[in-house]
């Protein structure tokens, strides 16, 4: 009885360590699924976006579930169950497979980081992770860029002359507003780590956050993109409140001082620039774009049109009178999920939109009532790295979904996979590091474990028993 206990305990240690391994191995396959075409033939992008999902028995068998039970399961799974009906209504399954990659691989990240114990155990890991990438690109981004059509608001020639210089060399553009997609998400989340600097006694770090925040903000201002600009100027403010409360009394006031200006432009005008970038010029255009968006939603309604079928199918059936036939999604966040993926699409992103929303909302009021309620600095500090962290995920989301009024750039495009990592961060921060130590009628001596494989039982499971800033 005793070598059967140990035999087995042995066996889970191994899946263990192998799970632990996930999001190495997405990390690894993330190039294939962003670039292909690139690395392997195009007919293999199926078995790819397969293979993301490789470590999921494993996790199984590791910690005797597929995943760690959250508020956005349901919702996830829904979205996921309908993306092979968008697949088998596709009239182009190789382009569906390579949108359905972008989605896939924000999915398995997010799978793969909330079962991950490391993550569970220190989620501002991730927060790095996100404020790297967006540091990757303000960097790289500018030099990938195309602007050299559309509306722009101003030109500087010596900066014109360096903008795009690495996409002929790499084969690769990054369009304008998918670059300003990603900026909307990473400058308001960086500025809350820097506004709220409590969560740790060393200054460097708030002030590492404020720089990286700056510099994805005046990489955003280059983008051209006016909704971009509203999108992260509404996401601050929402810090801001966040931050200081008594604020919240001025925004009457604000509201008045914008509607005045707005009657005194001309509500159309100011709506036509808004609604004008880099690859669309004036707001006549995107109600176009919208109206045909509309016509595939009711024509499609259960299943869509087919993952990232839109500038195929919608020019064909539903033909622009003035605009080009290129115009790649919907230019409206959730009217490109419904032409992608019917109403059950819609339903369940807007479902994942709105729980995320309100598990951050729960985070925050638990976070600092725990904070008041601190016996020490040390747990103050953590308390307070929780509300910064879910404050800086309600500026991100709020500022995704004010952009996505006018553009449709997290969805369906290489950066598709950002927004999951803010879905991701939000399920951390709500579930909190935990660690589970079962009740065991016998003892470990009688079951035959000793110390070191009762740590690694421990280290492997974090599922059940809360530890700090738990869920209610």
């Amino acid at each position: 009885m005793t070598s059967r206990s140990h035999h087995r305990s042995h066996k889970k240690t191994i899946w263990t360590r192998l799970a632990w391994f996930e999001p190495f191995w997405l990390l690894f396959m993330a190039p294939s699924i962003l670039l292909p075409g690139r690395f392997w033939e195009a007919w293999l992008q199926p078995y790819l976006v397969m293979a993301l999902f490789l470590f999921w028995p494993i996790r199984r068998l590791a910690y005797r579930q597929v995943s760690v039970a959250t508020p956005l399961n349901g919702w996830i799974a829904m979205l996921a169950a309908w993306l092979p009906i968008t697949l088998w209504i596709s009239i182009l399954p190789e382009q569906s497979w390579v949108a359905v990659g972008y989605l896939g691989l924000g999915i398995a990240a997010f799978f793969a980081l909330i079962n991950w114990p490391t993550a569970r155990q220190r989620p501002y890991l991730l927060a790095w992770l996100l404020l790297a990438i967006g540091f990757g690109l303000s960097l790289l981004g500018p030099a990938l860029m195309d602007i050299s059509a559309g509306s722009r608001m101003f030109r500087i020639p010596q900066l014109d002359a360096r903008l795009g210089l690495l996409s002929a060399a790499l084969g690769e553009a990054v369009n304008p507003n998918v670059f300003a997609g990603a900026l909307v998400l990473i400058s308001p989340f960086g500025a809350a780590l820097a506004l709220e600097p409590r969560w740790t006694r060393q200054w460097i770090w708030p002030l590492g956050a404020g720089l990286l925040s700056l510099f994805a903000l005046l990489s955003l201002v280059i983008t051209q993109s006016r909704g971009a600009y509203v999108a992260v100027i509404i996401g601050l403010l929402v810090l801001v409140v966040l931050r200081w409360r008594r604020l919240v009394w001025a925004l009457p006031f604000v509201i008045i001082g914008v509607g005045v200006f707005a009657y005194r432009l001309g509500p159309a005008a100011i709506l036509d620039q808004l609604s004008s970038d880099t690859s669309l010029a004036g707001l006549s255009g995107r109600m176009e774009i919208w109206t045909r968006a509309g016509w595939a939603i009711q024509d499609f309604s259960l299943t869509g049109v087919g993952h990232g079928l839109f500038n195929p199918v919608v020019s064909t059936l539903y033909p622009f009178f003035v605009l080009p036939t290129d115009i790649p999604h919907a230019h409206n966040l959730l009217l490109q999920v419904g032409v992608d993926m019917g109403l059950v699409g819609v339903t369940a992103y807007l479902g994942l939109i709105l729980t995320v929303f309100y598990i951050v909302g729960k985070t925050l009021r638990r976070a600092a009532q725990h904070r008041q309620q601190a016996e020490d600095r040390a747990q103050a500090e953590r308390h307070v790295l929780t509300w910064t962290l879910a404050a800086g995920v309600t500026a991100a989301m709020t500022s995704m979904l004010v952009h996505g009024l006018v553009d449709a750039v997290t969805w369906g495009t290489k950066l598709t996979f950002i927004p999951w990592l803010f879905y991701t961060l939000a399920a951390l921060l709500y579930l909190g590091p935990r660690r589970r130590i079962r009740k065991r009628r016998r003892s470990r001596a009688e079951r035959g474990i000793d110390d070191s494989e009762m740590n690694a039982l421990m280290i492997a499971d974090v599922h059940e028993v809360p530890m700090v800033e738990t869920a209610e």
